[in-house]
């Protein structure tokens, strides 16, 4: 189950790559980081030169739909509380077996389930 998650993180990190953002992947407790972030992305914007941060939380289903458990729903709680505090973006993505991903913006309530 651990290694659906590393390689939807490297998915991630090499889709964020060809949009010119540089991934980082976070293995257990980083300080403040332990929010629930799996990825850190940075990259200089092309156009003022300044250093964009986000930071996402990677999710694999093989199912149609994502169900936020207790375990999602406390990450994406952190992730908020995180955004807030650093005022850098945050996003949870989804992917689903062969069948696409959504990105979820975090901000507000956490969603009850994700259908692509």
């Amino acid at each position: 189950m651990a290694m659906r998650g590393y390689y939807g993180e490297k998915r991630r990190i090499n889709e964020m790559r060809k949009a010119g953002w540089i991934g980082f992947r976070l293995t257990g407790t980083v300080g403040d980081l332990s929010y629930g972030a799996d990825v850190v992305f940075l990259r200089r914007n092309p156009f003022n030169g300044e250093i964009e941060v986000r930071i996402e939380q990677i999710k694999f289903t093989s199912k149609d739909v994502y169900y936020f458990d207790k375990r999602a729903r406390s990450e994406w709680k952190r992730l908020r509380k995180l955004s807030e505090k650093l005022k850098i973006p945050c996003y949870f993505v989804v992917y689903f077996k062969n069948k696409g991903k959504v990105v979820l913006k975090v901000n507000g309530e956490p969603p009850k389930s994700v259908r692509l």
